[in-house]
């Protein structure tokens, strides 16, 4: 058997085993109670033949269970083995001057979760939510500030914290037993029993446990108490277990109780059943770009830190991964750094907040030590630069443009792919724009997952960078996840990247029903770096409708000029103009926050909103229509000199309409460029000084009308004035030609011969071969190889 097929067929056996004993052990709780109802059912669930429970069996053999339970404590404070992240008895270094601020307000059960605080009296009723907000009960259920507490008294060794943690801890066991019958979304007791708590809980739990492991209030019987609820939970999560991150966390919870607790019979069975699922879920959610399949880079985040944490904790105990678990990790970690904006936050897509990936990314290096991972994760302080600025994710359907990985340097990402297995927006094509150390077009967020016109807000059409047809939303993204990268076009270069794609779903308005059928908006972006972009949004269709480009600004305010309907923001560090190629039949608008209806709102951390300026240019006509922009960003106050014109298009003589061809002139205070971008399949076509044969182009010239750029993409030809500048004889899927001080760049495709004009250069480089240029040589003809 071949080498590959062997590997693939241990692989499969792995994952058959794994499948038939969560089968088994499944089957055999759903028959049964979860919970241990007394001291002897307990000591049946430990192995005592386990080295180191000596002493336990004996006393267990004499029924003399107090003494069982001293001694299994006892094992537990002495035993080496297995390791934990955290343990107070080998890493004693305690810090002064701890703040006990916040495990002072959980004494006074006050406790603040996503921004909404709550207090719930002297006797916590743990189904209670002074809030109002959703998640505010689940998160009470996760007992991150008995994780606090437990902290703070390993910093402070104040007893009142480790007496309020084990109080709160026995008083939760007590007041919320395990049952076979507790749903896996909600139980019958509120969220207690929530699989996604549960998980979660055992991460917390196991903090607790270590970081009380010296203190006299966790005494025996508390420790005892949370054992049998260890293995209560153990019996839960293998039996109730969901999809999508929720999946992932609950198999991380799983993982956990496998591996730390080998005393308990089932032990082995919660490990192998938590890798087995961790590793399928590996292949079954994440594209091989590394995107997880929900599209969020918030939940991405929150996964890759189940599997860091997951990994970290198997390499302390010298528990081997198979390596397509440890590749396809990696990947994520690419992700989220290839993603992140140069000050080290996350795009807002979907339902995640601004969270700073760099804080993420110093954890990950305890499993992967790359220098590119620690340059991003150190700001730039550590490490090497990462070998790409911009780059593409196909499957997920994310494109970033960036001009470099200084604070100071230019981003743009578009979301172009699929809709996503959980946490969606309806948002496709929407941009998210980052220059000169702020982010200054942004996604809205998510604020809260309480429905209600808030929500409606961002998570619909109206709260992203994208467009809305006759007051309707996106509708009809029929594809969640893809076997395939979507049809969108994506090139980049050093000098350009470009971006093509479409939505094709169709428009509804929730309020009226009316659902706007067979329209379809395509946008290209193109990234003239490092400098500025130019969005095109065509919209093609029949009759009449009323078209709206939506612009959410960061907070600040927002001036429109009416002039020449531009608006830009009023930052004192970094600001942004939004400039219409064609101004005159749009009208424009700037609107912040507004209530009802709901509009000019962002949101970077969950429950906490703000007003901020979005600009909507909107235009009522008959289809098919074009509405470009120019985004140009800037440092300071000053905005830059700019004159932006849509050209007149010509085939021949006839001239044709923008939503055919379109020409755009930008003239700035570096030069001149123009940019094309056709639908009329192969004809040759002219505006003003330039003739071009392409669906997209650009020529780039200095102040002294000298050619410092050239991108021609799926076409044969573009000239000026002075003749030709590149020139094929067959259609090139893309050619890119930049003109150094005394070299030619060029990138184009494998195979491909083109005629171009030299501007008196003596050396040329193609797809990074040295070639040298004859001096007299005013063109030339150069050919690519088939293969590299």
């Amino acid at each position: 058997m071949p080498p590959e097929k062997t590997r693939m067929s241990f692989r499969l056996l792995f994952v058959c085993m794994g499948l038939v004993m969560a089968a088994s052990t499944s089957s055999l709780w759903a028959a049964k109670d979860l919970g241990i109802k007394s001291d002897s059912e307990f000591f049946s669930v430990l192995n005592l033949s386990y080295p180191g429970l000596e002493k336990v069996k004996e006393a267990v053999k004499k029924k003399d269970y107090q003494t069982a339970k001293k001694e299994l404590i006892a094992h537990f404070k002495k035993r080496k083995t297995p390791v934990f992240f955290i343990d107070g008895r080998r890493n004693p270094i305690r810090k002064p001057n701890f703040d006990t601020s916040r495990a002072d307000k959980s004494c006074a059960h006050t406790f603040t979760f996503y921004n909404k605080t709550g207090t719930l009296g002297k006797n916590i009723d743990w189904d209670a939510n002074p809030t109002g907000d959703r998640e505010w009960n689940c998160l009470l259920h996760r007992h991150s500030h008995i994780h606090r507490l437990a902290i703070t008294w390993f910093h402070t060794r104040n007893k009142k914290y480790s007496r309020e943690a084990v109080a709160q801890l026995l008083d939760w066991i007590k007041d919320k037993p395990v049952r076979s019958s507790n749903s896996i979304k909600k139980s019958s007791a509120g969220n207690a029993w929530r699989s996604l708590e549960a998980g979660i809980r055992m991460n917390y739990w196991l903090g607790i446990f270590y970081f009380l492991m010296e203190s006299e209030e966790f005494d025996v019987e508390a420790r005892i108490a949370m054992l049998k609820s260890f293995v209560e939970h153990g019996r839960y999560l293998i039996i109730n277990h969901t999809n999508g991150n929720w999946l992932i966390t609950e198999s991380t919870g799983l993982a956990y109780l496998g591996i730390m607790f080998p005393e308990f019979r089932e032990a082995a069975g919660w490990k192998k059943t938590a890798l087995q699922r961790l590793d399928r879920e590996l292949e079954k959610q994440v594209y091989p770009d590394g995107a997880q399949h929900e599209l969020t880079p918030h939940y991405h985040i929150c996964c890759l830190r189940n599997y860091w944490g997951f990994i970290w904790l198997a390499q302390l105990n010298d528990i081997k991964l198979p390596k397509s678990l440890m590749k396809r990790v990696e990947k994520m970690c690419e992700f989220s750094m290839y993603t992140s904006k140069p000050d080290g936050t996350i795009p807002m897509l979907n339902d995640s907040d601004a969270l700073d990936v760099r804080k993420y990314l110093s954890e990950g290096l305890r499993v992967f030590d790359r220098a590119d991972m620690k340059y991003v994760a150190s700001a730039g302080k550590k490490g090497a630069v990462p070998r790409y600025t911009s780059c593409a994710f196909p499957y997920a359907g994310m494109f970033v443009m960036r001009s470099g990985w200084k604070p100071e340097s230019r981003y743009l990402i578009v979301d172009a792919g699929p809709f996503g297995a959980g946490h969606q927006h309806v948002d496709k094509l929407s941009i998210d724009l980052y220059a000169y150390g702020k982010t200054l077009i942004t996604d809205s967020g998510r604020y809260t997952y309480t429905w209600n016109k808030w929500r409606a807000y961002f998570k619909c059409t109206q709260g992203h960078n994208t467009i809305m047809v006759d007051g309707g939303d996106q509708w009809g993204r029929r594809i969640k996840v893809t076997s395939k990268p979507l049809d969108n076009k994506w090139l980049t270069s050093d000098g350009f990247d470009f971006f093509q794609g479409s939505f094709d779903g169709g428009y509804f308005h929730h309020k009226t029903k009316r659902h706007v059928k067979n329209v379809k908006h395509q946008r290209s972006v193109l990234f003239l770096k490092p400098d500025y972009w130019i969005v095109s949004d065509l919209i093609t269709g029949r009759g009449k409708h009323r078209i709206e480009s939506f612009f959410h600004f960061t907070p600040c305010d927002a001036v429109i000029n009416p002039a020449g309907k531009t608006v830009r923001s009023n930052n004192d560090d970094a600001n942004l103009i939004i400039i219409p190629t064609a101004p005159k039949p749009l009208s424009v608008k700037v609107v912040k926050g507004q209530e009802n209806p709901v509009q000019g709102w962002v949101s970077v951390e969950f429950n906490k909103k703000e007003p901020a300026p979005c600009a909507i240019y909107s235009r009522k006509a008959n289809l098919p229509i074009r509405m470009d922009m120019v985004l140009w960003p800037y440092p300071g106050k000053t905005p830059p000199r700019l004159s932006v014109k849509r050209l007149r298009v010509h085939i021949k003589e006839k001239t044709i309409p923008p939503s055919q061809a379109l020409c755009t002139r930008i003239n700035h205070d570096k030069g001149t460029d123009y940019f094309v971008l056709s639908g009329t399949k192969g004809k040759p076509l002219t505006c003003g000084d330039i003739s071009f044969n392409a669906a997209a182009g650009c020529i780039r010239y200095n102040r002294n009308r000298e050619i410092t750029g050239v991108l021609l993409i799926e076409g044969t030809r573009i000239t000026d004035t002075d003749g030709i500048i590149v020139s094929a004889d067959k259609p090139l899927n893309k050619c890119v030609v930049q003109y150094r001080k005394d070299t030619i760049m060029v990138e184009m495709d494998k195979g491909a011969g083109i005629t171009l004009r030299t501007l008196g250069r003596g050396k040329l480089i193609l797809n990074k071969k040295e070639i040298t240029i004859p001096a007299d040589k005013k063109i030339i003809k150069i050919t690519t190889p088939r293969s590299s």
